[in-house]
């Protein structure tokens, strides 16, 4: 551009021949005179002003729209601006061209995202799908549960990780008699299991949640309904675990008696909905046994042996006529002697069942005499099982203490005195001296009510009144 101001100079010095303007009016008269040629080199340089501008301006900001125009987003990153001249728009085109470079680069990056973002958007579909198939599966298995849990025909009771009762089905309540509102929070040993198994519960329990043992207990065991008897079931123990910490767990109890085991108990309770009486009889002799036994010092298999000997003692009586059980007055000597036939009706009963043998065995002897007068075989003295002797005393003071209706109650004392006056003839001394110790103390404590102890009652231990042999 400095170059084509200098030839515009050089022209019009040339027109004017470089003459120094004198005068004025000389001056005049010169312009005049080369006018013509000023005007011939004034055109001559904005022919090349034009030429110059077109080559070096006009042409590479057309080149420079152009390449502008082609520019797009695909493809956009290699694109660069070239100039056929640069001396003109050189700076500018290269300032362009980083500018593209950067936003090329961002461009790439955008991309790079969008396929992250993409991936990322694939992999949640997927994962929310199979959470939604999972929870679909998780509510069918919940609802299966559910199911299962309400229709088995084997009781299931549901407990928390401290062992309290949160659910149970209807064949739980069948086979045991509790409903839920009677049993839920409290702890499911404590419903049905015997006082003398703790120790054996506490043992199963630690071996089943242990959070290293995964394999579930299943074992045979001696269980109580609500009515007080025994049940013969096979229970499984199964924990539900959250990794290596045990939440809770469901117990099943399946029912497992014989043919057998079933017809006895369809007896007992026959009996007892015939005769309230006998089945009041039976719950009370079974309770106090039991305590009299803890307080013996008994081993837990005798305890629970007296207890069951307690409520089997007189289901030889199904097969007696109910008018003569209730009978007021004494008895002829035909009906005693019919009447004497149910320890023997009942031992034959009991004896079908392989369980069942021994406590038939005490059942049947339960009313011999210990000077030999009894029935049916007169054993005499140690002859007599030893559980034998304890329940022909408790049975006999219950029956003494209780209404009859032919005869009212004795007290408490008039029973002590009369267990005293046949001590030694038809009981065992050294067991009625005991038993009138321990019912003395349970008396002061109890005021009287010691009949009406539950199984979980605490009983006391006499210590030194007892010197005997066991069997």
């Amino acid at each position: 551009m400095n170059l084509i101001y200098a030839l515009l100079i050089i022209v019009v010095l040339s027109t004017l021949n470089l003459q120094p303007l004198v005068r004025y009016h000389d001056g005049i008269e010169s312009f005049k005179q080369n006018r013509f040629y000023l005007s011939i080199g004034i055109i001559i340089v904005l022919v090349i002003l034009i030429l110059f501008n077109r080559k070096f301006i006009t042409k590479p900001l057309i080149e420079f729209e152009n390449q502008i125009e082609r520019i797009g987003i695909d493809g956009f990153e290699n694109h660069q601006i070239e100039l056929s001249s640069t001396k003109a728009l050189g700076i500018l085109s290269d300032k362009f061209n980083i500018l593209l470079s950067k936003i090329a680069y961002q461009i790439k990056e955008i991309d790079n995202d969008r396929v992250e973002l993409r991936s990322l958007n694939e992999e949640l579909e997927a994962t929310y799908g199979q959470l939604v198939a999972t929870e679909q599966e998780a509510s069918r298995q919940k609802r299966n549960f559910e199911a299962l849990f309400r229709n088995s025909t084997n009781a299931i009771v549901m407990f928390d990780q401290e062992h309290r009762v949160l659910d149970i089905n209807e064949s739980f309540t069948e086979l045991f008699g509790y409903t839920l509102e009677e049993v839920k929070g409290i702890h499911i040993d404590t419903v049905v299991l015997a006082e003398d198994h703790k120790s054996e519960i506490a043992l199963i329990t630690k071996t089943v949640f242990d959070s290293s043992v995964d394999n579930h207990s299943s074992f045979e065991a001696i269980r109580y309904g609500k009515d007080g008897l025994p049940l013969h079931v096979s229970i499984q123990i199964i924990p539900m675990r959250d990794g290596h910490l045990t939440m809770s767990g469901y117990v099943i109890y399946i029912e497992a008696p014989s043919l057998q085991d079933k017809a006895i108990y369809t007896i007992i309770k026959r009996l007892h909905e015939n005769n309230k009486w006998e089945e009041q009889h039976s719950k009370r002799v079974s309770e106090l046994s039991y305590c009299f036994g803890k307080a013996l010092n008994l081993t837990e298999r005798e305890i629970s042996e007296l207890k069951t000997i307690g409520l089997l003692h007189d289901v030889g009586k199904i097969a007696i006529d109910e008018n003569l059980l209730n009978k007021e007055g004494k008895l002829t000597v035909e009906e005693y002697e019919e009447i004497k036939k149910h320890p023997a009706i009942g031992y034959r009963i009991l004896s079908t069942v392989n369980e069942m043998c021994e406590i038939a065995d005490y059942i049947l002897a339960h009313h011999e005499s210990y000077d030999g007068s009894g029935y049916p075989k007169g054993l005499k003295g140690e002859e007599i099982p030893y559980l034998s002797r304890i329940i022909t005393v408790i049975d006999a003071f219950d029956a003494m203490t209780s209404d009859r209706p032919y005869r009212r109650a004795m007290t408490y004392q008039e029973a002590y005195s009369e267990l005293r006056r046949v001590s030694g003839s038809q009981f065992d001394s050294n067991i009625v001296k005991s038993f009138i110790a321990f019912m003395e103390r349970e008396s002061e404590l109890q005021k009287n009510k010691v009949l009406g102890w539950i199984s979980n009652s605490m009983c006391l231990k006499i210590k030194g009144d007892l010197d005997h042999e066991k069997y």
